[in-house]
């Protein structure tokens, strides 16, 4: 059976901010921000179900949703910042009120008060470093992703809706430690810590069947995370370039539900990469870098293991005054079985006009032409082969302005 959908997605956005600082004395201030966002949004969806050849149209149930999702926001932050000799204290806390009104199937409209404080204590001294401690109360709204009740096919034959009833706003803690050592403005030294625990969560409860799938959104038990990381930054005088070597890894525990299974997964991924960028004062500078990621997701079901490895290269050409030259190229190779490394080349020419604010540019995007990218999507409690197809070759032709 093949499948026609249509998708009518329009959205609003308007955000004011002001922001009131004063500051005290030497070594303390205080400020105060006072903001207002409103996010509209509009969804209408439907697809038909043809049969082989085309010639028979299907009536499909549950294929249709019509969203009216409208959310105003109001915030108010109040701060206060003080310095010691060698200690620094950063605090804040912020009010927000949410009014959020939704129209579908279900009707319902919230009013909500939160609070979330964060404070920061910084200790700071050149022959022993930098030691940076924060914790923050996160306020996590729900979008309108969440609250359409219908179908909606996503590809990859999997199909997505959602079962949840009530507006819902979540809240997690999130602790970060922070040591740095540096030796003049070129070198330093970097080590992380980042903690982050919620509640609750969005979470899928996936259904299973021989031809398709149905990835229902719940809530479900939060999550919890750890990542631990280290970052060194080196300049290499002789050759005039900044060497930045960096690692991570992390942990993230989470639940999900399938075929009526509670699944608890625990996913995993350690992470190195590297990154070379010059200084130069002549006609070109340029930029290398690799990352390689070493990847395990795990439950009590299965488990899967793969590798992902990216690179990128990019060289930027002074030509003249007015004329610059940038050439960009990257290169992926997913894990999994059956992948194909993806090879891209861009390539940008300026010409920014004299005693002027125009910039006129011709850009080669694609030039290598590589129509699609082949990986292995991996979750919880599946493994799937998908193709996604590209943008082939293209030349654009453009110019900027700044007012």
């Amino acid at each position: 059976m093949h499948l026609n959908q249509k998708i009518n997605n329009r959205q609003n956005y308007l955000g004011l901010k002001t922001s009131f600082f004063n500051k005290v004395s030497a070594k303390s201030n205080y400020f105060v921000a006072l903001g207002i966002d409103h996010q509209s949004v509009d969804l209408k969806s439907n697809y038909q179900g043809f049969n082989e050849d085309f010639s028979k149209l299907f009536l499909l149930e549950k294929s249709s949703n019509n969203l009216d999702y409208n959310q105003s926001k109001i915030y108010l932050t109040s701060g206060y910042e003080k310095k010691w000799k060698y200690i620094e204290l950063k605090s804040s806390a912020s009010i927000f009120y949410y009014s959020t009104s939704i129209h579908e199937d279900l009707s319902s409209k919230e009013n909500n008060f939160f609070i979330s404080p964060k404070i920061d204590l910084i200790y700071e001294k050149r022959k022993y470093g930098k030691i940076s401690l924060s914790y923050n109360y996160q306020i996590i709204p729900t979008n309108f992703s969440s609250y359409y009740q219908e179908l909606i096919y996503q590809g990859n034959r999997q199909f997505s809706t959602n079962n949840i009833l009530n507006y819902t706003i979540f809240g997690g803690s999130l602790f970060n430690f922070n040591y740095s050592k540096s030796k003049g403005m070129n070198n330093e030294f970097v080590v992380g810590l980042i903690y982050q625990i919620q509640n609750e969560a969005i979470g899928y409860n996936s259904i299973f069947n021989p031809n398709y799938t149905v990835n229902e959104q719940i809530i479900v038990d939060g999550m919890e995370m750890i990542n631990p990381s280290l970052t060194y930054k080196y300049f290499i005088y002789p050759i005039k370039t900044k060497l930045q070597l960096n690692t991570n890894y992390s942990i993230i525990k989470s639940n999900s539900i399938a075929n009526e299974n509670l699944i608890r997964n625990k996913f995993s991924s350690l992470v190195f990469g590297m990154q070379l960028k010059s200084g130069f004062s002549n006609f070109w500078n340029y930029e290398l870098g690799s990352k390689l990621s070493l990847n395990k997701s795990e439950n009590q079901l299965n488990s899967f293991s793969y590798t992902n490895f990216d690179a990128y290269s990019n060289v930027y050409f002074s030509l003249s005054k007015q004329t610059t030259l940038d050439i960009s190229y990257e290169y992926y190779n997913f894990g999994g079985q059956n992948q194909s490394d993806a090879n891209f080349l861009d390539v940008a020419i300026f010409y920014q006009l004299k005693k002027s604010k125009m910039k006129f540019f011709v850009k080669g995007n694609n030039l290598f032409n590589t129509k699609e990218i082949s990986r292995t999507l991996v979750t919880p409690v599946s493994e799937r082969y998908y193709t996604q197809r590209l943008l082939p070759l293209h030349i654009l032709l453009g110019m900027n302005i700044n007012f």
